[in-house]
């Protein structure tokens, strides 16, 4: 996945088409996996910015089934 830069700018309706394809993606699985290698004791920030493009997707990923792990 070729996730770019988060921009405020570029949210919603004028995100990128690799961000759109994300949120599409994780709005039709029945359930999410996040596995980052561990960072400083924290997840990566490549990981960080491709969650800022699905912000506004984080309830739903809090109410399915979701894994999220860092190790």
């Amino acid at each position: 996945m070729d996730c770019p830069l988060y921009n405020e700018d570029d949210d919603a309706e004028h995100a990128p088409e690799s961000v759109r394809t994300l949120r599409s993606t994780i709005e039709a699985s029945d359930g999410v996996i996040m596995i980052s290698p561990e960072y400083n004791r924290g997840m990566s920030s490549v990981l960080k910015n491709a969650l800022a493009g699905i912000d506004d997707l984080f309830e739903a990923i809090r109410t399915a089934r979701s894994v999220r792990a860092a190790a």
